[in-house]
């Protein structure tokens, strides 16, 4: 593509977007960024941040990623998946958690942790997440977890319950079998997906 055709879309598409606030515009105008390596983290990127879907959430991992912000595309990455778990961000979350450094597992339920939980019914994965990750999101239940933000009244008897406790959930009692890091466990379910 020409450049100067491309910069002329740019900001006919910028234009587009303050007029009408047309969300294909804005996601029109970030992809063509992100295809030239011209990302910004400006007024247009967070205004993407706010729009609840999984094309919009990607699309701002995808800039984050270009702008080298691990943290900030891991993020929107996980948003992604918890709006759609598509293969084509799973494979995209793989290289983010195998970045990372190695924590040790934690002792104690607590933020930013998988806890597995059994009874004689069921067994449950509960994912918990900071506030940031869930919100405004209807979760799906990627990764076979029910998901949580640490603040949320409905797991606040699990917090700080370590393995083999008897917990309660949902007005049931469950035994804890284990707890993960959220990197340890979705890296894991990330190279799982890949390789099968």
């Amino acid at each position: 593509i020409n450049g100067g055709k491309v910069e002329k879309a740019k900001k006919y598409l910028k234009k587009e977007y303050d007029t009408y606030e047309s969300q294909i515009a804005l996601f029109n105008l970030l992809r063509l960024r992100i295809e030239t390596s011209d990302v910004y983290d400006d007024e247009y990127l967070h205004k993407a941040k706010s729009i609840i879907s999984s094309d919009f959430q990607h699309i701002v991992a995808a800039s984050y990623d270009k702008l080298g912000n691990h943290r900030e595309t891991k993020l929107y990455l996980l948003r992604t998946l918890l709006l759609d778990d598509s293969e084509r961000c799973v494979g995209a979350l793989f290289p983010i958690y195998q970045e990372e450094e190695k924590e040790d597992e934690p002792e104690y339920v607590q933020n930013e942790c998988v806890c597995f939980l059994e009874s004689p019914e069921e067994k449950l994965n509960i994912a918990i997440h900071n506030d940031e990750v869930l919100k405004g999101l209807n979760p799906n239940r990627f990764a076979n977890c029910i998901h949580f933000s640490a603040e949320d009244p409905k797991i606040s008897s699990l917090m700080y319950s370590q393995k083999q406790d008897v917990v309660r959930f949902n007005s049931k009692d469950y035994k804890l079998i284990d707890i993960k890091s959220s990197s340890s466990f979705f890296g894991s379910y990330a190279m799982q997906q890949i390789v099968s």
